[in-house]
């Protein structure tokens, strides 16, 4: 019964409150965080504010809390805060460059929506994968094998996942292969991005590109 009262000694409004301030702040850090990373973020906002109430509550009702009741909502308020910055950065695309005029992307735009979407971000370095984000809200968008230019959760996990391995797995990333991609995601057949990345490795021609130099190479290879 002890407990009981201890879960619901916190409001609603202290909930929101949370949910709010953590997402903000995650989402700068990690744009799709893991079911740890939510509840690590939580649990340092709670020692913060109310540094008791976890070990009052006992960590297995905690963690039985957090799964059943506060995942979902701080999942919910994450998403949120998501679709947000893709609509960012597709506004500000626009607005910037104009719809008739914006084209391709290269290192100069993607700087450009990436310092305007990201201002905390001016005096540091931005998180490699906030850049693919940017990159990949503007691939749907601009990408003429693209099913749509909605920018779906499910889409932009794909693309994003897409731009990392191969990144990680220094595989030479090109308009032409962005293509390929939309074009076997608009298919009925989903890709699988693990066996498409063996597939670029393999035929690779050596001029395989680390995130740095992707970003460098942007002005040639999205012209």
């Amino acid at each position: 019964m002890q407990r009981l009262v201890v879960v619901d000694e916190l409001s609603d409004e202290f909930w929101n409150r949370a949910y709010k301030k953590v997402s903000k702040e995650l989402i700068l850090k990690i744009l799709f965080p893991s079911d740890t990373e939510y509840r690590e973020a939580l649990e340092k906002y709670l020692a913060e504010h109310t540094s008791h109430y976890i070990e009052n509550l006992g960590i297995n009702t905690w963690i039985s809390l957090f799964e059943s009741k506060l995942l979902p909502e701080i999942e919910n308020k994450c998403r949120s805060k998501q679709n947000d910055l893709a609509a960012n950065i597709q506004n500000t695309m626009f607005s910037n460059f104009g719809e008739q005029k914006l084209e391709r992307v290269d290192s100069s735009i993607l700087t450009k929506i990436t310092s305007s979407v990201f201002k905390s971000y001016e005096s540091s370095e931005l998180p490699p994968e906030h850049w693919v984000y940017v990159l990949t809200i503007c691939d749907i968008v601009l990408n003429p094998s693209s099913p749509g230019i909605k920018c779906n959760d499910k889409l932009v996990l794909k693309r994003v996942d897409f731009l990392m391995q191969s990144i990680k797995n220094k595989v030479t990333v090109t308009p032409r292969l962005l293509q390929e991609l939309a074009a076997k995601e608009d298919s009925e057949q989903s890709p699988e991005i693990s066996s498409m990345i063996e597939e670029l490795s393999d035929a690779d021609d050596g001029n395989s590109s680390s995130y740095e130099e992707l970003l460098k190479s942007l002005d040639s290879k999205f012209s």
